[in-house]
């Protein structure tokens, strides 16, 4: 069993089931040992009247949790990628093959500017028109992120995953933002979710730990 906040091993003597108290030594975090044992849902949670940008699809023998990553910060992100790509890339290139003869030191000069670029154009376009979806079945899931078909896909048994979290680090007024989700179990963790807001995060957490409870006492998804 890992500390909820620093994610260390925690130690059997500073764990009072009778309490429901454990204490991380490392962080000096201390928490509910119920909350890492089983996984708390909301009363009020439901999980077919999610917020607004994500969905919920049953279908033959799998359930489908999604959530859409658009963003404002596409409004900021793309302009400024138009104008830095076109200057930093497009400006160096121009220059290397200007006069002629290709200039191989603005050319090799360039490729930094070029990663940069793919890197930052694929995070503006998560902003735009990405998603996460989760795919879930009786013997464990998919967790796919990225643009209509295209992306990278985590899988996952429920035999690995005792609990569904939020990485904690930055407190708002709806919960938890930054960080991401994850799946956990004893020697395994997924980590996922980074680009959905603080409202999608906590209802994907409340969806999977919903679903994964259902699995572990009736064997069944929902």
């Amino acid at each position: 069993m890992n500390c909820p906040i620093c994610k260390s091993a925690l130690q059997t003597e500073n764990l009072n089931i009778a309490t429901d108290t454990g204490l991380c030594t490392e962080c000096k975090h201390i928490f509910k040992v119920s909350e890492l044992l089983n996984p708390v849902i909301d009363p009020k949670f439901d999980i077919k009247n999610g917020p607004k940008g994500t969905w919920l699809r049953a279908e033959i023998n799998e359930l489908i949790v999604g959530g859409s990553t658009r963003s404002v910060m596409a409004f900021f992100l793309v302009p400024f990628m138009i104008i830095w790509t076109s200057l930093s890339v497009g400006g160096t290139l121009f220059a290397a093959f200007s006069d002629g003869a290709v200039n191989w030191f603005l050319v090799l000069f360039s490729i930094p500017f070029l990663a940069g670029a793919v890197l930052f154009w694929s995070i503006a376009l998560m902003f735009i028109w990405g998603k996460v979806e989760v795919q879930l079945h009786k013997t464990g899931g998919t967790i796919f992120t990225g643009l209509g078909k295209i992306g990278r896909r985590k899988h996952f048994t429920w035999q690995e995953v005792d609990r569904v979290g939020i990485t904690p680090t930055l407190k708002t007024s709806k919960g938890y933002s930054g960080g991401g989700l994850f799946l956990e179990g004893p020697n395994r963790r997924i980590d996922f979710g980074s680009f959905l807001n603080a409202e999608k995060k906590i209802y994907f957490q409340q969806a999977l730990t919903f679903s994964l409870q259902k699995i572990k006492n009736d064997n069944r998804l929902f």
